[in-house]
């Protein structure tokens, strides 16, 4: 394993050489939040996990480039951490052949993974994070012991915090509790639900804070900007015309001289999220949400998966930076993962008719990633390579078992 994360910090060193760091145009509204939730208020538009983080780091080093660069240091310290987990969590998967080994060295050298540790962004932890918490779904599950329970509601607690999509991880922790109940562990599935429902207060309640201020109840109002984008790109946007925000945007489709990021900016600020937020209900049937998902996955069918960037006309980047962009565009399509998926699924099934038993530990990835997926398609409008990132390593420990059965297959 200390050759893996050597490994993995020359190939940080590496990329560093590239190009030292990013800053995203996110990073004014992380600091923004920052100043308000220390202010003893929430900030509306970002949870405040990332933000207290960034604000922690500027005490300790304010000026740049110090602060990005330690960013970025602690985010790859994290993820450091998080290698042997992985490793822990793929012989989980892989245990008889050394695909773990392998695909934890595919994981610690990852071009997409190291792209977005250097990045002031939250896709870094959110990658440890899913990491983390297969792990500990893991190892509660193999050894029932009583502290890692908690630790995984907590972690998912804080990844809700970090970021809202997160939120379907309630629902695996309430399908891994079934299963341990399965295992004659009733007392620890009832302390798991109420800690469950602790966790759902809390955020229940600091959704009910949100709503105070912007008058709709989310933990973001990122989640309203994704909901109006999102339906004025796929045509489903149903303005009402009896009500002057709805004059405003239906005109607004009508002249289609804006772009909806800039038509979101214009009618927040005259008429606030509350009566954005009740616009787009007038299209939010289920049917209408089912069929706008389906639509955004398979529109996405043929790109890139995994990309952070890519080429653009007239591109002033460095080399370091056009080198870095060629390394990390080697990837899948959206169109290949589906396929992988299917296959997944087909093999859950197989074995469940073939043994008459589940298959835990390739079920709770699998769940995660068919969740993750339909969340960020459902709630998002784009930078889908983006917002998949966290997918990374979960794919590799489901194709770690496919890995092995294959080597297994040609070794007999």
């Amino acid at each position: 394993m200390t050759a893996i994360l050597l490994l993995s910090v020359a190939a940080h060193i590496f990329f560093f050489l590239l190009t030292p760091y990013s800053v995203s145009d996110d990073f004014p509204s992380y600091r923004s939040a920052a100043e308000t939730i220390f202010n003893g208020m929430p900030d509306a538009a970002r949870t405040p996990l990332y933000p207290i983080l960034l604000a922690l780091i500027r005490l300790l080093v304010p000026n740049e480039p110090g602060f990005t660069l330690l960013v970025t240091l602690v985010q790859t310290a994290l993820f450091l951490y998080t290698i042997p987990k992985f490793h822990a969590a793929a012989k989980q998967i892989a245990p008889v052949s050394n695909t773990a080994f392998y695909l934890t060295i595919a994981y610690a050298t990852c071009p997409h993974i190291i792209y977005w540790n250097r990045c002031v962004m939250t896709e870094s932890l959110s990658i440890s994070g899913t990491v983390l918490f297969i792990y500990l779904l893991f190892r509660h599950l193999g050894t029932q012991k009583k502290t890692y329970l908690p630790t995984l509601i907590l972690l998912s607690a804080a990844l809700i915090m970090l970021r809202p999509s997160f939120l379907y991880l309630i629902p695996v922790i309430l399908i891994h509790l079934i299963a341990i109940r399965h295992f004659n562990k009733g007392m620890q599935s009832l302390a798991g639900l109420c800690g469950i429902g602790i966790i759902g207060g809390l955020l229940y309640l600091y959704a009910g804070t949100i709503k105070k201020e912007t008058g709709v109840f989310t933990l973001s109002t990122v989640s309203v900007i994704n909901e109006y984008i999102g339906q004025r790109m796929m045509g489903t946007l149903q303005p009402d015309e009896n009500s002057d925000i709805g004059n405003d945007m239906s005109r607004m489709l009508k002249e289609n001289r804006t772009t909806p990021e800039q038509e979101i900016a214009l009618l927040a600020e005259q008429y606030g999220y509350r009566e954005i937020a009740r616009q787009t209900a007038n299209a939010r049937t289920l049917p209408e949400t089912a069929k706008t998902t389906f639509l955004r996955m398979a529109q996405n069918g043929t790109k890139l998966f995994f990309i952070p960037g890519g080429f653009v006309e007239s591109d002033y980047s460095t080399v370091g930076q056009l080198l870095l962009k060629a390394i990390v565009a080697i990837n899948i399509n959206f169109l290949q993962f589906y396929l992988f998926l299917f296959l997944i699924f087909a093999y859950l099934f197989r074995k469940y008719i073939r043994n008459r038993q589940g298959d835990y530990v390739m079920t709770y990835p699998a769940l995660i990633a068919i969740l993750h997926t339909v969340v960020v398609f459902a709630g998002a409008y784009g930078q889908y390579s983006r917002l998949m990132a966290p997918l990374y390593p979960v794919v590799l420990l489901l194709a770690s078992r496919f890995v092995e059965n294959i080597y297994l297959k040609l070794k007999h």
